[in-house]
């Protein structure tokens, strides 16, 4: 049976981190190829990776607006979805042949009403190539939510909380109709990440540094936590 809400842990860097999520039957890796980052890696190193990833599991390149350039040695390289934050040009739509996941950088849950008219109609920019879209905090990699943490129980929910559900559920409403998964990136952890799913149910929870250990290696690498990852996919599949 095919689980509902699937996972995806981001960020990884080596080979044991693969081996970790291999462990857990996790739906999909995620590799960072942005070198502004701490989890950057290359797409040669993302190469080597693969080989200790249990080929069930899907594996995602991370990019902040990507060039045609990339993007080909990205496909060229056996990643199986585009991860695109920041600009996604109409070239890179036009000559990608693998999916797009296409990201939306959040201050708040009410900027989904900003942004729900831009995944709507045959004639939008990436029709038929974004599969899903990702919705993340403000910065990359921060560790915050975009703010749905503090929202109240249905019963205690105010009329301003009450609103943004309605908000979040037509978009949820409008990407179905287009056959577009929606995901749930941003500060989640083995702790919040229940409250999550009651509030969005989405069709993927992607974490990073929610299952990174306390500190970092001498590289200035935000390793994986083993026995995070675990607890992790445990409280999903609950």
């Amino acid at each position: 049976m095919e689980r509902d809400i699937k996972v995806k842990i981001c960020g990884i860097t080596t080979e044991e981190e693969a081996g970790w999520l291999s462990e857990q039957q996790v739906e999909y890796a995620g590799f960072v190829i942005w070198k502004n980052s701490k989890r950057f890696i290359t797409v040669e190193r993302a190469k080597e990776i693969f080989t200790k990833l249990n080929p069930n599991i899907i594996k995602v390149a991370v990019t902040v607006s990507p060039d045609d350039a990339l993007v080909e040695e990205i496909e060229a390289a056996g990643f199986d979805i585009l991860q695109v934050h920041g600009t996604l040009t109409e070239k890179v739509i036009k000559m990608v042949h693998i999916p797009i996941w296409r990201a939306v950088n959040l201050s708040s849950i009410g900027q989904l009403q900003e942004i729900k008219t831009a995944f709507t109609g045959e004639d939008y920019p990436g029709a038929g190539k974004i599969t899903a879209v990702l919705a993340d905090a403000k910065e990359y990699g921060s560790g915050k939510t975009f703010g749905w943490e503090d929202f109240s129980s249905k019963e205690e929910a105010g009329e301003e909380q009450e609103s943004l559900q309605r908000i979040f559920a037509e978009f949820r409403k409008l990407l179905k109709e287009q056959q577009i998964d929606f995901i749930l990136a941003g500060g989640l952890t083995p702790d919040n990440v229940q409250k999550g799913m009651m509030i969005f149910a989405p069709d993927v929870l992607d974490v990073s540094s929610g299952v990174e250990r306390e500190t970092e290696d001498t590289t200035g690498t935000p390793g994986k936590d083993r026995e995070k990852i675990r607890r992790f996919v445990q409280k999903v599949r609950m």
